[in-house]
């Protein structure tokens, strides 16, 4: 028998358990096992990062209440908001099952860790970890490589928020590099944008009666997709999709998945 290593056809095939998340477009991002299960992979960790007030948080509770709905057990570390006024947030205040929803304030990634592994919930949220009370640089690895092994022993799926800093060029969460590094999937929600470089080809080729006609449907549009998020993997997924785009929406009853353009 060798000793340290095998062939891959040696190792035990075993299916990716995925949670659907209600939003399809999502689903379709975060992959699917045997073409026919949908939704966020058990035991893996992803990260959904953003400018402050773009949606992430919305995205979040609107999967947490779609599970929750379902009969799913959610835990979310609200570390942003007061409980009372999160409770009062659109999905959360209209939970079926409140009793099967858990919430804590808890900054320390240890103490967070334990709750889970006595609740054992099927969906664990970090919301944000930039208000985690270990989360500089030098302790960031050391707390995704808990994290990891947390949702392995649960097998539950775990969502981290985080804040863009918009100001680099590449787009980094805030606090560490290592945050967008290390979990098995980044997504980046971003306002929809209609393309700048399009807009000035196509006024490039017009002349002064059309741009002014040009102008007003261009506003109307704008308007039209005032609303309108993208979601996307820009460069990391290890079970699903990268740069393939989904659109969501922001409506009074909270975000709502539209199809594609």
């Amino acid at each position: 028998m060798n000793i340290g290593f095998q062939t891959i056809d040696q190792i035990e095939d075993v299916d990716v358990e995925r949670i659907g998340t209600g939003l399809p477009g999502l689903d379709r991002i975060y992959g699917n096992t045997n073409g026919w299960s949908f939704g966020m992979p058990r035991k893996s960790i992803s990260m959904i990062a953003g400018s402050s007030g773009v949606g992430k948080s919305r995205i979040v509770t609107k999967i947490s209440s779609f599970l929750n709905n379902k009969g799913l057990k959610v835990f979310y570390f609200q570390l942003e908001a007061n409980l009372p006024s999160f409770k009062n947030w659109g999905d959360i205040r209209t939970l079926k099952n409140p009793s099967n929803f858990f919430v804590s304030q808890e900054q320390n990634h240890n103490k967070q860790i334990e709750m889970c592994l006595q609740l054992k919930p099927d969906l664990v949220v970090t919301d944000s970890v930039n208000m985690l009370e270990d989360s500089h640089h030098s302790n960031v690895k050391q707390i995704m490589k808990d994290y990891i092994s947390m949702v392995n022993q649960v097998n539950c799926h775990q969502i981290l928020i985080g804040q863009l800093d918009m100001t680099s060029k590449d787009k980094k969460v805030r606090g560490s590099a290592d945050w967008v590094y290390l979990p098995d999937c980044i997504l980046f929600v971003n306002k929809f944008e209609i393309g700048k470089d399009q807009i000035k080809e196509a006024k490039a080729k017009l002349n002064i009666k059309q741009k002014e006609l040009f102008e007003k449907e261009l506003d109307k549009k704008r308007k039209q997709f005032d609303k309108t998020i993208v979601i996307e993997a820009p460069f990391k997924n290890r079970y699903g999709l990268v740069r393939f785009q989904e659109f969501l929406e922001h409506t009074d009853k909270g975000i709502e998945y539209i199809s594609r353009y």
